[in-house]
């Protein structure tokens, strides 16, 4: 298998699909997170012995178990890792087109391996995603839009009819939820896929709430209100057992959507938001949280805690992780700044 794959490497690099340096470059770091970056390695060079393995031994880890620095159960850390492989910079439709062969011959190699099936179907969906663009779906050519349409439905199809195989490991239902928001499936569809994975076990429950809560914005077709309400009706479930973490997390991806204030404007709870944060700050050492919880407290003007996440912030202040990031993460920041600084 590996040598054949190897063969197989070899073709994408000869067709320029992918710059050579590329195959010694990993997006995840090893030192924060071993899994991810073994799988991303796997899925690279096309070790799928290697790939089954891992994957089997984060399914095996217990159940409450994330890493320290990034807050990842061992199986989401796994699927990072492979998303990884789709994210390179200067990839282009062979390497695509090469990659859905590779894994296609993965999954008929391997009917009865659930992994195999998986990863067949979310290279089917990197792919589609990589022929529609990051546009608006009204600027999308339309030759492009009808094959971002066939690999959806295709990747969809692949899924749900091996449905029996699939359906008792929860990456199915969090690879599902990617699939089905591109295929236009109804949010009670949607919510119904979430349930299940939630019944069987709650390790992706940050992964699931948040795709759900995507699909309430309102570009998407939801609506604020329907949004608020749905984000208490999920801390009712999580918040006493989680302190807030989930609540907070949400409220920052709201943060980075919304153009104005998640507290004045939609009602968010800073008290809630505060200690989830501070929780997940707590336990991990991932900057981003640290960084999240300063810039949420200077968003809810909350002077006192303002001024002890910046305080405990210190030189780790990244504007990555301030909302916009870039230009807009530093101005965020240094408003932060100049508020506290001006304020008696």
């Amino acid at each position: 298998m590996k040598t054949w794959m190897w063969r197989a490497l070899g073709t994408l690099l000869l067709a320029g699909a992918v710059a050579p340096a590329q195959a010694q470059t990993l997006t995840e770091d090893a030192a924060k997170d071993a899994l991810a970056a073994r799988a991303e390695r796997a899925l690279w060079w096309g070790d799928f012995d290697g790939l089954e393995q891992l994957y089997d031994e984060a399914r095996q880890r217990p159940e409450g178990e994330r890493n320290p620095w990034n807050g990842r159960p061992a199986v989401q850390s796994v699927r990072s890792g492979l998303a990884a492989v789709f994210k390179y910079r200067g990839l282009n439709g062979a390497y695509f087109r090469e990659l859905e062969k590779l894994t296609e011959q993965w999954s008929r190699a391997r009917p009865d391996s659930v992994l195999a099936q998986l990863v067949y179907a979310r290279t089917l969906y990197a792919h589609a995603w990589h022929v529609r663009g990051s546009g608006y779906w009204q600027s999308v050519p339309a030759p492009a839009k009808k094959e971002f349409v066939r690999l959806i439905e295709k990747a969809e199809k692949h899924l749900t009819d091996r449905a029996e195989l699939l359906k008792a490991d929860t990456s199915t239902h969090v690879y599902l939820l990617l699939i089905g928001g591109s295929a236009g499936w109804s949010f009670a569809q949607m919510e119904a896929v979430a349930e299940d994975s939630l019944r069987r076990s709650p390790a992706d429950e940050d992964v699931l709430y948040e795709d759900l809560l995507t699909q309430l914005l309102p570009k998407w077709g939801g609506s604020w209100p329907e949004l608020q309400r749905y984000m208490e009706k999920i801390d009712a479930r999580t918040g006493a057992r989680r302190s807030h973490e989930t609540y907070a997390l949400l409220w920052s991806k709201v943060a980075d959507e919304f153009n104005g204030s998640i507290f004045q404007d939609l009602r968010a709870d800073w008290p809630r938001v505060k200690q989830g944060m501070e929780s997940l700050a707590g336990k991990f050492r991932n900057p981003f949280y640290a960084n999240r919880l300063a810039y949420l407290a200077c968003a809810a003007r909350a002077l006192p805690a303002a001024r002890a996440a910046l305080a405990e912030l210190g030189e780790r202040a990244d504007a990555a992780h301030w909302a916009g990031g870039g230009t807009a993460g530093r101005q965020n920041y240094e408003a932060c700044l100049r508020w506290i600084g001006e304020a008696r």
